[in-house]
């Protein structure tokens, strides 16, 4: 080529066009994606079942320590949202301040995570959510109905259907899919906002009703329904003593160590209060993205850390911690015990006892706790989207994958990829789950504390550049954070064993994280390559700059 050819070659890279998206969005949008990404649902009915392992903890007081330690995350992404308000924040921070191959590795290593949640969280939808609620529903209030969908739906139980759990997750995926494609993204946020709002009501009627029973109602209760089921001691008891008196001495008396209780606050910090990451997802598309992304990750914040503080106080004092790790025991999940219930007992069946047989008050919470996983579904559809629109936007991956419908200004072609995956993955899982969930689920851990370890990298580089110590100590700290937290559950037993890591799902998983490194170094330097001798525009010139608005 001319040198002048060259050179209007090279300008083409920065003469690229607009992204397509619009900025539809405000604080309350920035405020419900932030909480439906920590998740206080399925986050706190996962820890009461870990628990169990971490013998002796005291939950309350691991969750305000990870929600300390979590601070720095939360200044972090709100601070890099504000100077780089670009959808597809990760990537675009580590790309643009520390190297295009670990911006790559950033957004390669969420996308992958999103990939495997495409696939199981339908299944979970289903199974963890749907089924157990019908049936703790068609318990307390004997409407066989309801028993019968809970035992169909429920995991664990021997009457499984899994071609009515492949129909269902499968339906849920494209429903999903379909909306978000053709509404405009206002409007399907609005939707979404108003699942959250279910959401966060189920959770708020869970803990009236138990806090109005009390500690003496939820006994009574308890041994009521088992006495009616046919429950005899063998010593004399009750079944609520039995099984508090099973559950302190199998697995410690809770809060009796302090040690346990410091460990894990990282398992805690790892697999909810990191997770305060969502509006840099999609931050090109806020209005006044400062005080929007300001305000949502403070406020969505504060309130999931509420929330966590107030499901925590109520299971303390009205179900009683070692009764909790007894019944949970003693559910289809674990062996041993005095006797188990007929449902799965947990955050949604648990405060259903306290509702007296009422079906309003039951069905909120049911309607509540259904839309756990289905909001992670949506949120999935968001992440990889604006990841697959921002690697297009800067030709690592084809062209075809920026293109945004006209009409709706949706990145329709991630979403539409995502599903696919998703589509074609969830009957694998259902029929296989333990198979394919096993070996994968020490990447859904490791995975996003990569990137999130890259930004913390990005942000401490951003305050060096432009000599901003608060930046540099925030950068600093979050990096520290995350690493100590991700050292300590991938090689403490204790907590890898709660985190469900084996020594051969960890092998698997150092494996996957190998390949990714690998890979983003070919992938990049590859497309770097190819760019340059098929029309003499090096890409690398793209990262000066950030990618269009």
């Amino acid at each position: 080529m001319t040198p002048g050819a060259s050179t209007t070659a090279e300008k083409s890279v920065f003469a690229r066009k607009s992204s397509g998206l619009v900025k539809e969005l405000g604080a309350f949008e920035s405020f419900s994606i932030n909480l439906i990404s920590l998740g206080p649902g399925p986050a706190f009915g996962l820890f009461f079942t870990i628990l169990l392992f971490v013998t002796g903890a005291n939950l309350m007081d691991a969750v305000l320590v990870a929600a300390l330690i979590a601070v720095p995350i939360v200044i972090t992404y709100t601070v890099m949202a504000v100077e780089m308000p670009r959808s597809g924040g990760e990537y675009v921070y580590s790309s643009r301040l520390l190297h295009p191959y670990f911006g790559f590795v950033a957004g390669a290593a969420r996308m992958m995570n999103v990939i495997i949640y495409a696939a199981i969280l339908p299944y979970w939808f289903v199974t963890f959510s749907v089924g157990p609620g019908f049936g703790a529903w068609g318990a307390i209030t004997n409407n066989a109905t309801f028993t019968n969908w809970g035992n169909l739906l429920s995991y664990g139980f021997p009457s499984l259907n899994n071609l009515y759990v492949v129909i269902i997750g499968e339906l849920v995926t494209i429903v999903a899919m379909v909306l978000y494609i053709v509404l405009k993204p206002r409007l399907a946020f609005n939707i979404f906002s108003a699942l959250l709002i279910l959401e966060l009501l189920g959770l708020i009627v869970s803990v009236a009703l138990l806090g109005y029973m009390g500690h003496g109602g939820f006994v009574t209760t308890v041994n009521n329904l088992m006495t009616s089921q046919g429950y005899v001691s063998p010593d004399g008891g009750t079944y609520y003593s039995d099984v508090s008196n099973y559950g302190s001495s199998t697995f410690g008396g809770y809060g009796s160590s302090v040690t346990n209780t410091l460990l894990f606050a990282p398992l805690i910090f790892a697999f909810y209060f990191m997770f305060t990451t969502a509006p840099n997802y999609i931050a090109g598309e806020f209005r006044r993205s400062s005080r929007s992304i300001r305000l949502g990750m403070s406020i969505s914040y504060v309130l999931a850390v509420v929330f966590s503080v107030a499901l925590v106080f109520v299971f303390e004092q009205v179900v009683g911690m070692n009764f909790l790790n007894g019944v949970v025991a003693n559910s289809f999940y674990f062996l041993g015990g005095p006797s188990a219930m007929s449902f799965s007992p947990g955050l949604t069946s648990l405060p259903m006892l306290a509702a007296g047989g009422n079906n309003f008050a039951i069905g909120i919470i049911f309607v509540g706790s259904i839309t756990w996983y289905l909001l992670w579904i949506i949120l999935g559809l968001y992440i990889f989207s604006r990841y697959a629109l921002s690697f297009s936007l800067d030709r690592l991956f084809p062209r075809f994958m920026s293109t945004v419908s006209r009409s709706t200004h949706s990145p329709y072609v991630g979403i539409l990829i995502l599903s696919a995956i998703g589509l074609v993955l969830m009957p694998f899982v259902t029929y296989y789950y333990l198979d394919i969930y096993t070996p994968f689920v020490f990447l859904l851990f490791f995975l996003p504390m990569i990137t999130v370890s890259l930004t913390a990298l990005a942000l401490l580089r951003l305050g060096l550049k432009d000599h901003k110590p608060v930046y540099t100590l925030a950068g600093a700290v979050s990096f520290v954070v995350t690493a100590v937290s991700a050292y300590y559950v991938t090689t403490l037993p204790l907590l890898g064993a709660a985190a469900g890591f084996t020594s051969s799902n960890k092998q698997t998983g150092y494996i996957a994280v190998l390949a990714i490194l690998l890979g983003s170094a070919v992938w990049y330097f590859g497309a770097r390559w190819y760019h340059k001798r098929s029309s003499g525009i090096d890409i690398a010139l793209a990262f000066r700059e950030l990618p269009p608005d």
